[in-house]
């Protein structure tokens, strides 16, 4: 009977273990087979598992690899990582959990877009580069923008976004960029200042930021982007610093209140359309005696810096919008005559172009 007794009480011991392996919550993990990898790219997600942890073998997580996946909760991302492409992890709805190892210098644009319940995020000092809405509608940004009192958001030195300002605005001293998309369709500002620490303002900052009247830049800034302020329909206040080398295609364009415009002598190219549907734009200096100025054609056009957009069609209505006379200033036998004269046949430019020797 005892022997019976000890077979009896061992049976329900492994009853009892084997109910308690069934009731516990099970983690469900991604295997290596579920991961589609060439030459080090992660090109595509075919698991259904929670917890995911990135091969060691990948150097670049591809894009749209784990686009609109809903069964991931946490991802691990290891040091062999390198760069996050385009819309990676965009609409993974269940995605709460980001651990990036030191390692990864580059996030795209889209990579956590409208992860909406994406909370918690460790983004390590190596990512210097953070493209446009990289963290849009998620939960981990919005408590960033209610968290900080300036309402902006900057991580390792670049600032993200400034969705949330509002009126006089001044960018912290330890930015280094101003990210693409950081204040995109904010009509809620109105004057910017702009500090020596940021050598980068990246394409499309502020663009369509209509109530943006004046904008103090820094000597230090080097760089204005394509579409960089584009529709900002009241800046009436701009002044290049010395510094800036390069303004990008579009960076001004729409801007229909700037009357004047100077650039510095350090300026090495300004790109297509800069200046395009300035309305009011009467006034171009030009300190440098070579500034570059972007072709658009083949030939001898020089600097079509008043080039339309694309949805332009009619060039007679779009000059007709423009100052009767534009006056460019600069020295003799300079990028500003060889623009003033070039300028004089376009028909998109204004009606009159005149040279003005400094």
């Amino acid at each position: 009977m005892k022997q019976v007794k000890k077979i009896l009480c061992g049976v329900l011991i492994v009853c009892m273990i084997l109910a308690v392996i069934n009731v516990a919550p099970q983690t469900v993990r991604a295997a290596n087979n579920d991961f589609v990898i060439e030459n080090g790219i992660l090109k595509e997600y075919r698991g259904t598992g929670k917890n995911i942890t990135i091969p060691n073998s990948v150097l670049h997580i591809g894009q749209k690899a784990f686009y609109q996946c809903d069964t991931i909760v946490k991802v691990t991302i290891p040091k062999s990582v390198h760069s996050i492409q385009t819309d990676a992890f965009r609409n993974c709805k269940n995605l709460k959990s980001v651990k990036i190892a030191n390692g990864v210098s580059y996030i795209s644009s889209g990579v956590f877009f409208n992860c909406e319940n994406l909370d918690k995020i460790s983004i390590p000092k190596s990512v210097d580069t953070i493209g446009a809405f990289a963290f849009g509608h998620t939960s981990w940004l919005e408590k960033k923008q209610k968290n900080n009192k300036n309402a902006m958001v900057v991580v390792n030195n670049i600032l993200i976004d400034g969705e949330k300002c509002s009126g006089k605005i001044s960018v912290p001293k330890s930015v280094r960029i101003i990210g693409a998309n950081a204040f995109y369709g904010n009509e809620n500002i109105t004057e910017v200042t702009i500090p020596s620490s940021v050598k980068s303002i990246e394409g499309l900052s502020f663009y369509d930021c209509n109530n943006l009247s004046k904008i103090q830049m820094s000597k230090g800034l080097e760089r204005i982007d394509w579409f960089a302020f584009e529709n900002c329909e009241n800046l009436k206040s701009v002044k290049i610093p010395s510094s800036v080398t390069f303004i990008g295609g579009y960076a001004f364009y729409g801007c229909k209140s700037i009357k004047s415009i100077t650039l510095p002598k350090n300026v090495s190219n300004v790109a297509r359309g800069a200046f395009g549907a300035c309305d009011s734009l009467s006034k171009i200096t030009i300190l440098g005696k070579n500034t570059g100025l972007e072709k658009v054609t083949v030939g001898d056009d020089y600097g079509d810096i008043f080039y339309p957009d694309d949805n332009v069609e009619n060039y007679a209505e779009y000059q007709a919008q423009l100052p009767e006379t534009l006056v460019i200033r600069g020295y003799k036998n300079s990028t500003a005559q060889k623009l003033a004269k070039n300028l004089a046949k376009k028909s998109y430019a204004p009606t009159n172009v005149k040279f003005e020797e400094i």
